[in-house]
C-alpha cells in the first residue's frame, strides 16, 4: 500500500446528527504507516483542526465491503482540509460555503 497521508480518518461522530449544520465531535484516526494503518485512536475535532493547520496531512478511508474483521482493508477516500466559513473552521473534503463539517459518507460511530 502506498502511503496516502500522515493520518487516516476511518469514522466520525457528529455532535448532532441532523442533516444541516453537522459538527463533528470526535474522529477515529489511524496513522498511515505506509504498508498498513496503525492502531485506531479517537481524536477530538479540535485536535484534527490543529494538526491540519500545523501541516499534518489527513485523508478519509472506507472499509472494503468484503472485509469483516476489525483490521479490515480500507479504500482511500479524499484529502481532508480545514476550510473557514464565516470566521469558523470546518473539517471538509471539499471547499464550500456550508457552515458544517463534511467528510462525505464516512462511517459514523
Amino acid at each position: 500500500m502506498e502511503k496516502w497521508a500522515d493520518k487516516v480518518i476511518v469514522a466520525v461522530h457528529y455532535s448532532d446528527s441532523s442533516e444541516s449544520n453537522r459538527i463533528i465531535e470526535s474522529l477515529k484516526v489511524r496513522d498511515d504507516e505506509g504498508d498498513k494503518l496503525g492502531i485506531e485512536k479517537t481524536l477530538s475535532r479540535e485536535d484534527v483542526i490543529s494538526d491540519i493547520n500545523n501541516g499534518v496531512s489527513y485523508v478519509t478511508a472506507y472499509k472494503s465491503k468484503e472485509s469483516t474483521d476489525s483490521e479490515s482493508n480500507y479504500s482511500k477516500g479524499k484529502e481532508v482540509i480545514v476550510y473557514t466559513v464565516k470566521l469558523r473552521d470546518y473539517i471538509k473534503t471539499e471547499r464550500n460555503e456550508k457552515t458544517e463539517d463534511n467528510l462525505d459518507e464516512i462511517e459514523e460511530f
